[in-house]
């Protein structure tokens, strides 16, 4: 009986430790349950508060583009005191009154940085923004390029005085030709994807290097990329005049003009100025900008905004719709030309004639001595589109 009562009683004691086991056990993994639901809530909030933090700081960036693209510039925000910036990223603290600002980095660029923060849980990012330039290449046409006799495409900057710096290249969504003597500094063959065909560029020039390729058009043809022009001529009324030169003093003013037609049949003088570049935001920018319904025409030896070897192409800009863009023999012209519904030829010979800037038309033909010479300080002119071409996160 003694063993049995002893036997029980130890039995009792084993189930007992037991139960104080499996209650041990199963409070552990209680504890442990509960830690893990809230380090997984806390991770959860975590990541709700990254992910959340993003969108706002990315909509600043798309607010710069607006602003830029609607001519506030001068309203994006600057950079502020150093203190507030994170000295490795330049990113505003998450503690700065600053969220977000812009700085411009190049005439046609500006980098924009913008922080937000959700529950303690910061993000930066930083765009460049920026257009391309709508003066890039010396002569440019639609159709095709047909360059004879000692016709050439060269460059010069007015800012420097430099001649020949190399980068007279003339480029054509289809066909570029060199007879002769003709040359130019180098080619660019746009479309490339659509017509990658290597006739397309045929003359001494079009071997080895001197040929680059790009796989888009070069749009200037659609509505879309001539409506500035319409907007522009619009916003001038009904009713347009024609402009001749020997009717206005040979003197064309300074600022933005719009007319049905223009006839240089003198020697012109432009008043427009442009600073020390052609940086639409640099101090005493103010050039002729002048908008054309029609045709453009440049009598015999004679000479618009040309003062010197290397003249502001910048200070005459000309945007026109007609369908004939016309120097004559012996003449200089320097200038941004941007006539994409016209035939860029002479006036109506094709001898000798100069023009210095840029010349972007339809097609480009000529029989003689045309010389193109491109003025470098046009790349700083862009085609008014601004848009993010680099994004990224710090």
């Amino acid at each position: 009986m003694r063993n049995l009562l002893t036997r029980r009683t130890r039995d009792d004691e084993g189930s007992m430790m037991l139960f104080f086991f499996v209650l041990l056990v199963v409070g552990g993994l209680t504890v442990l349950s509960l830690a893990t639901a809230v380090s997984t809530q806390k991770s959860t909030r975590h990541t709700q508060s990254f992910t959340q933090a993003l969108p706002a700081a990315d909509k600043n960036i798309e607010r710069a583009v607006l602003m830029l693209n609607t001519n506030q510039s001068a309203s994006l925000p600057a950079a502020p005191a150093s203190t507030q910036l994170d000295s490795t990223t330049g990113c505003p603290k998450s503690t700065s009154t600053t969220t977000w600002y812009a700085t411009k980095v190049a005439s046609n660029a500006y980098k924009v940085w913008s922080t937000n923060t959700v529950n303690g849980v910061s993000r930066c990012v930083h765009a460049t923004i920026s257009q391309p330039s709508r003066f890039n290449l010396a002569a440019f046409a639609d159709a095709s390029v047909q360059f004879r006799g000692a016709n050439l495409a060269n460059s010069y900057n007015h800012v420097t005085s430099a001649n020949g710096t190399g980068n007279g290249d003339v480029g054509s969504n289809d066909f570029v030709t060199f007879n002769g003597n003709a040359t130019a500094d180098g080619v660019q063959l746009y479309d490339w994807a659509n017509d990658p065909n290597s006739a397309r560029c045929s003359g001494a020039i079009c071997t080895g290097t001197n040929t680059s390729t790009v796989d888009g058009a070069l749009d200037i043809s659609s509505n879309a990329s001539q409506v500035f022009i319409r907007d522009a001529l619009a916003a001038c009324g009904a009713t347009l005049p024609a402009w001749v030169a020997s009717q206005n003093n040979n003197t064309l003013a300074a600022g933005t003009q719009c007319y049905s037609s223009m006839n240089f049949d003198a020697t012109t003088t432009v008043q427009g100025t442009t600073g020390t570049s052609c940086d639409p935001s640099s101090t005493g920018y103010n050039p002729t900008i002048v908008y054309v319904l029609g045709n453009v025409s440049v009598g015999n030896h004679l000479n618009v905004n040309f003062t010197s070897s290397t003249p502001n192409a910048c200070n005459l800009q000309i945007y026109m719709l007609g369908s004939s863009f016309a120097i004559g023999n012996h003449s200089n012209v320097a200038g941004a030309i941007y006539a994409p519904n016209a035939d860029c030829s002479g006036n109506p010979s094709n001898a000798q004639a100069d023009v210095y800037g840029s010349a972007i038309c339809k097609s480009i033909g000529n029989q003689g001595g045309w010389t193109f010479h491109y003025d470098d300080a046009l790349s700083s002119m862009g085609n008014g589109q601004w848009d993010v071409y680099h994004f990224g996160e710090n």
